[in-house]
């Protein structure tokens, strides 16, 4: 495969989806390649952000949290669901193009059941976070089934796979026609050279084609070969 996800998949167009699809189904997604690149993020939790990611214990677990879903993912498994040890739901599956693991597909965060506020009261003040806000940032997580869970896994893999399968029949096509123009120039730089006459004609015996030696030999222009009516060279 000589193309990224990136050169694959129209991103800002996926984005649209998602951040509409969100608008829907209000579940938080993101695009990666499995350099780890965030091509589109849709959602992502305030717990997260403004929480988790930031702070230096809580973010070592987070790239736990990644890396086992990346470990995972790598051994082709369709799907990943993972509770991080922060408490929350993340779920992926891989985009595979051409039989390629060009990238991922990443839900979350997200609950399965209604979430334990005592619990997460108690991860606030173990991390030194500000309990009132943290719990704030918790009641804003979505909770999903299972079934929502693995339906939309489901329908936006297939969803990324099929667009970006998409931009890689337009990539090839692109790079056919590109061959075919330069393969035309160099057979025209060739024809147009040669010492020897060439004329090629249909069924019918119209020129369709004609060299400038072939023209010098019948004294006839090449536009006028190849035109209905033929006439001398001036």
């Amino acid at each position: 495969m000589n193309y990224t996800l990136k050169e694959l998949l129209d991103v800002p167009r996926v984005q649209e989806l998602l951040d509409s699809l969100n608008k829907i189904q209000n579940v938080p997604s993101a695009i990666l390649d499995t350099e780890g690149n965030i091509l589109t993020s849709t959602a992502w939790q305030d717990i997260c952000t403004k929480f988790h990611r930031i702070h230096h214990d809580t973010q070592n677990k987070c790239l736990e949290s990644d890396l086992h879903i990346k470990a995972d993912l790598d051994k082709n498994t369709p799907h990943v669901v993972y509770r991080c040890p922060m408490g929350l739901i993340d779920a992926a599956t891989p985009i595979i193009i051409d039989g390629e693991h060009l990238g991922n597909l990443f839900i979350g965060q997200f609950f399965i059941e209604p979430p334990d506020e005592a619990y997460f009261a108690e991860q606030a003040r173990q991390y030194g976070f500000d309990v009132s806000e943290y719990l704030e940032a918790v009641r804003k997580v979505p909770i999903i089934t299972e079934e929502q869970l693995h339906n939309y896994l489901s329908f936006m893999g297939n969803l990324a796979q099929t667009l970006a399968e998409q931009a890689l029949i337009n990539k090839r096509h692109l790079k056919y026609a590109r061959k075919m123009r330069e393969e035309e120039e160099r057979f025209q730089s060739i024809l147009q050279t040669s010492i020897n006459g060439f004329w090629l004609a249909d069924k019918h015996g119209k020129f369709l084609r004609v060299n400038e030696t072939y023209c010098k030999m019948s004294g006839y222009r090449s536009e006028e070969h190849t035109s209905e009516l033929q006439s001398p060279c001036n």
